[in-house]
């Protein structure tokens, strides 16, 4: 598992780099952007950044956990995507709706 936190202001661990601010938190994988948490908006932004490895899956994946989600990133046979931790329940909003996995 990646090794940092999300708690503090910049913080660097090894080639993952943490800046918190005011509007939220950004992380960094070799000085690439992998995740960024809007506090303001509430929205959090992914990226593997072309780099679909299990290094970056390891650092967007802790961010997640970090963040209290149940969602987690994955790559199987070259294809990035998103799996549900199925012992938890997931709501969605998408344009007004609500959906409950």
């Amino acid at each position: 598992m990646a090794k940092f936190s999300l708690d503090g202001t910049a913080s660097r661990f090894g080639n993952v780099t943490v800046r918190r601010g005011v509007g939220g938190i950004v992380v960094l994988l070799h000085g690439n952007e992998v995740a960024k948490v809007d506090n303001v908006n509430r929205m959090v932004t992914l990226s593997n950044c072309g780099w679909p490895t299990v290094t970056t899956n390891k650092v967007i994946n802790e961010t997640l956990r970090q963040l209290g989600s149940y969602i987690r990133v994955k790559t199987v046979k070259g294809k990035t995507m998103l799996q549900l931790d199925t012992t938890q329940s997931l709501e969605v909003l998408v344009n007004g709706d609500s959906f409950r996995f």
